[in-house]
């Protein structure tokens, strides 16, 4: 018998290999199946405990036992036998010339790791084992996605105990089962009188939750116009029905219904608003989100002067935050985006004056501090002609201004040993060794350009909520979060049916 070298994974969901008959030899003595690595290596597949074989000279399905049972034809030379496991039944199945035979064995690697595995008993007996490294006979991609959509189906029929989202609260024991959708025989079905009762309350209070999930998550991360839109949605599928909000979950905070947008109201939103009229907005609530964005998108646009403005005028306390870490990256990003201003306006020189990379503006003026000395050295003012051009001028002083607020950024935190501190200066101040910072490429490109923007603006959108009272993340976020870690873990447990629940294929990448 010949055994692979490593076992299979469980959390592959199904596991499947081809094995082509070169030569049967006389009698055509030959298995094909799993065994764990306890079996002798003299033995053919299925005779012993923990083994599962299809012979070819009977077509009898072996597990453990001398005498098997008929389960296929039988095959010889020149035959294609695949031999699969699905993990999420704990089954296995085999098939013939790229046609499924049928799922055979039971309980079949539950606990124990098992093996792809081929026995032969005679002379001339000669096989060619396909792992996937050449296309297989049978369609396994068609096979793999029947199983997937079955998995699928089965979570989408469990009937779901909304107020597992509050504090404190988790599924009454009558329907804990029903959130049983991985058993290993891939049957398990909340009882009839569950599934009656999911089928007649969860679809409205499902869209209703589902609803503020999303609400939440749209005003957690600032898209107003949407949001309100969305509300107006909800507020009209309400009243179609004919049922009365339901209250607000403290689980799941949204504000009060968000101001107008003039230039994205929902189609016939005017038309519609005596027969559903939203209930009243709160001109405080859609202030503080105004502010809010108003400052995520000043970092997002580079205007850091602006967003510290507004942050120390309406949220100071996000700023302390982190012991202050939120606003020493504030002030970093300020001296990038000094840097990169500096660096335009060198540009600019160099296409006015046709020279090459180090035209126009000194190069050796790019320094915070001088490494022999604990404080900062001054730059020295750069000797200007009375025929330099203002171009020339203005950036000479722009960099000038970068450095010396580089040297006061210096100078405020030398004091402070916090490694995450002088590490985010030391990689701050690692710009100024470039020309054009965002056109370095690698760490420092992407540290110069959008993409460091756009990172700090969500950690000051999650400072200023957090300061606020608001959760890190929104509710809806949590709760994907959640499920992937679950489904990790169930992985990880050998729960072959976790690996058809994958929420980025199914959810975002569809």
């Amino acid at each position: 018998m010949a055994r692979t070298n490593h076992p299979i994974p469980p959390a592959c969901g199904i596991y499947y290999y081809e094995v082509e008959i070169l030569s049967k030899g006389q009698k055509a003595h030959v298995s094909i199946g799993f065994t764990t690595s306890n079996n002798h290596l003299n033995k053919l597949p299925g005779w012993e405990k923990g083994s599962w074989g299809y012979h070819g000279d009977d077509g009898c399905s072996f597990a453990a036992e001398k005498q098997g049972n008929p389960y296929g034809p039988t095959y010889g030379g020149g035959d294609i036998i695949g031999a699969g496991i699905d993990f999420t039944q704990h089954r296995a199945f085999f098939t013939k010339n790229g046609t499924l035979i049928g799922m055979v064995f039971h309980h079949i690697a539950e606990d124990v790791e098992v093996y792809p595995s081929v026995g032969l008993r005679h002379a001339n007996e000669a096989v060619c084992v396909n792992f996937g490294h050449s296309p297989f006979r049978y369609d396994i991609d068609d096979h793999v996605q029947q199983q997937r959509d079955a998995v699928w189906a089965r979570i989408q029929r469990a009937p779901i105990d909304w107020h597992v989202l509050e504090p404190g609260r988790t599924a009454a024991p009558s329907t804990a089962r029903a959130f049983c959708v991985f058993d290993s025989d891939g049957t398990d079905e909340p009882p009839a009188a569950e599934k009656g009762k999911a089928r007649a309350d969860a679809p409205d209070e499902g869209r209703e939750e589902a609803g503020r999930l999303v609400l939440n998550y749209l005003v957690h991360h600032g898209y107003a116009k949407t949001a309100h839109a969305f509300e107006t949605q909800l507020a009209r599928a309400r009243a179609r029905t004919s049922e009365a909000a339901v209250a607000s979950s403290p689980a799941l905070p949204v504000p009060p219904p968000l101001q107008p947008d003039v230039d994205s109201p929902m189609p016939d939103a005017e038309a519609d608003a005596g027969a559903y009229a939203a209930p009243p907005p709160s001109a405080s609530t859609d202030a503080a989100l105004a502010e809010r964005l108003a400052i995520v998108h000043a970092v997002q646009r580079g205007d850091i002067d602006g967003a510290l403005e507004g942050a120390r005028a309406r949220f100071p306390e996000a700023l302390a935050r982190e012991q202050g870490l939120v606003l020493l990256k504030l002030r970093c990003r300020k001296f990038v985006e000094l840097v990169n201003e500096a660096a335009e306006l060198k540009r600019r020189v160099q296409r006015a004056e046709g020279g090459g990379a180090g035209a126009g503006v000194e190069d050796g003026a790019m320094e915070v501090d001088d490494s022999s000395s604990s404080t900062p050295v001054p730059v020295p003012a750069s000797p200007t002609s009375a025929s330099a051009s203002p171009a020339k001028t203005a950036a000479e002083t722009a960099l000038r201004a970068a450095i010396a607020y580089g040297q006061t950024l210096r100078a405020d935190y030398k004091r402070d040993a916090r490694r995450e501190v002088q590490g985010l200066l030391e990689r701050t101040f690692g710009v100024v060794a470039y020309h054009f910072p965002m056109e370095a490429g690698g760490a420092v490109g992407k540290w110069a350009g959008q993409d460091a923007r756009d990172a700090l603006a969500g950690e000051v959108n999650q400072a200023i909520l957090e300061s606020q009272g608001w959760p890190a993340r929104p509710a809806l976020e949590r709760v994907y979060r959640q499920t992937g870690a679950c489904l990790a873990q169930l992985g990880f447990l050998g729960v072959g049916a976790a690996v058809y629940a994958d929420m980025r294929r199914e959810l975002l990448d569809g």
